[in-house]
């Protein structure tokens, strides 16, 4: 039942479809404190979690992880890096404030704030842990995904570039893709996702297309897009063997069992940040205005938790019922750990959470 098992990665002829594991964390800034929110990166985070989702990743939080402080980022990156030991692949997506600062590429936590140049590496998460963390545990493939390629939010207070980042090296057995060529500014576009999001997450879906092609691709459909302002860039050293998202000779589409386990994980994950918005748009249509459900309910409860809830398990009980073991403490004191079996409903394509049945 695993979507790993049905869509593989394949990195050389000696390895088996069904061993292949993919690791994934997507995240997304959008709601800055200090400066304007933007448009896009919360919606280009879903998108680009549920896609990977249905493409055999296992997403590091259960979903898309959206804005996130210094603390929570670092700490979500130390465990991508954790999760990624053994691993086939490691993928790391973002999306939101980018900034580059003396030849160093600082993705931008919401809470960040800096009076001057010094206090970026202090506030900011420096792309190079990311590659870092990746690097130490030997994934047989990295892939570094930025979308950041925004003006510096900060002009006033540092020497930062004014715009784009700064070209990176890409480590042994690592692509790096940017939104667009170093030194330039990314377009958020005219939808409720990027371009470059939008043409990233067509792409990786296409059966057959190898890693090169993929990317490749993107570049043209961006470029095409936004009237050739904005091209996609790519960084990369010599990768071994050959890898596809999709493999030609296998399906691209979930069964309806895959896609109520990620969604029942994308619903559950939200409540972990108790992102009431998040959680909301994943129930069914008609139960979003009850209390229970509605994203002021739901941020309501979730925030009023001792501690934040945790899931333990997830896995499929039919094609539209689905076993989430979790716990969490209680806002009143004590801990709650039970088994809820969520029922979810299939509309459009696309899995919501119907009815949710637990100990407490």
């Amino acid at each position: 039942m695993v979507l790993a098992a049905a869509i593989a990665v394949v990195l050389s002829g000696q390895l088996q479809a069904n061993a292949a594991r993919r690791v994934a964390l997507v995240v997304g800034n959008a709601a800055y404190q200090s400066v304007s929110r933007l448009a896009n990166p919360e919606n280009d985070a879903y998108l680009m979690a549920d896609t990977l989702g249905r493409l055999g990743f296992e997403l590091v939080g259960g979903g898309a992880q959206v804005n996130l402080g210094k603390s929570r980022f670092e700490q979500l990156v130390q465990q991508f890096g954790n999760a990624s030991v053994g691993a086939d692949v490691a993928l790391f997506y973002y999306a939101g404030h980018g900034m580059e600062l003396g030849g160093q590429n600082y993705l931008v936590p919401i809470d960040a704030n800096p009076g001057k140049s010094a206090d970026v590496p202090l506030q900011m998460l420096n792309a190079q842990t990311v590659l870092a963390q990746m690097s130490d545990v030997q994934s047989r493939l990295n892939i570094m995904i930025l979308d950041a390629c925004r003006n510096n939010p900060f002009p006033n207070s540092t020497r930062a570039s004014p715009s784009g980042l700064a070209q990176m090296r890409a480590p042994r057995g690592t692509l790096i893709s940017f939104a667009t060529q170093p030194g330039n500014v990314a377009l958020d576009g005219h939808g409720k996702n990027s371009p470059f999001t939008s043409a990233l997450a067509e792409s990786i879906q296409t059966p057959g297309l190898n890693l090169f092609d993929t990317f490749n691709r993107v570049g043209v459909q961006v470029a095409k897009v936004t009237g050739y302002e904005q091209q996609p860039w790519t960084s990369s050293s010599p990768i071994e063997g050959q890898f596809h998202f999709v493999p030609a000779n296998l399906p691209s589409t979930p069964s309806a069992a895959n896609l109520a386990v990620e969604t029942a994980r994308r619903f559950y994950g939200a409540l972990s940040l108790a992102d009431g918005y998040a959680a909301s748009s994943l129930v069914v249509p008609e139960k979003r205005t009850l209390a229970a459900y509605s994203p002021e309910g739901i941020s309501g409860f979730y925030r009023s938790l001792s501690s934040p809830l945790q899931v333990l398990d997830i896995s499929p009980v039919s094609s539209t019922i689905v076993s989430v073991h979790y716990r969490y403490g209680r806002p009143g004191g004590g801990v709650c750990e039970t088994t809820a079996n969520v029922t979810m409903r299939i509309i459009g394509g696309q899995a919501y959470v119907e009815k949710i049945q637990a100990g407490c």
